[in-house]
């Protein structure tokens, strides 16, 4: 499995990616130890909270999705549409979508259409939503 991980530079203003294999049974512990690496050795560079986490989908044009992108989706059987950032919930142990108006919706996989918009560091404004 590959974990993979990116922040963005405030020398750069540019994505840093950072990624592992797991080859062992148990790689919960070495998921938080890479990003620990990525912060240590990356931290003062980095702008705050831009660290996200690969959740393993890609968009309808094939760009990885990462904590803090938002993204569009759509559901024809739903007959939904919805724009929101994504952020990984802790007591859902999933990866969420969060729209402007406090809703959630997962899982990802039963959209139709996924489409990254942008991420919120670099297009603040494509969320309306609070931090």
């Amino acid at each position: 499995m590959k974990i993979k991980f990116r922040g963005f530079m405030k020398t750069t203003n540019r994505w840093i990616y950072g990624s592992s294999d797991f080859k062992e049974k148990n790689y919960i512990d070495d998921v938080y130890t890479l990003e620990r690496f990525f912060r240590f050795n990356h931290g003062n560079y980095l702008i705050e909270n831009s660290l996200g986490q690969f959740i393993g989908l890609k968009d309808k044009h094939g760009k990885e999705i990462y904590v803090l992108d938002i993204i569009k989706i759509k559901s024809k059987a739903l007959g939904l549409t919805a724009t929101g950032m994504i952020y990984f919930c802790d007591e859902a142990s999933a990866f969420l979508i969060d729209d402007p108006e406090g809703k959630q919706y997962v899982p990802l996989t039963i959209y139709d259409d996924i489409e990254v918009l942008g991420n919120i560091i670099e297009h603040p404004e494509l969320y309306k939503g609070e931090l």
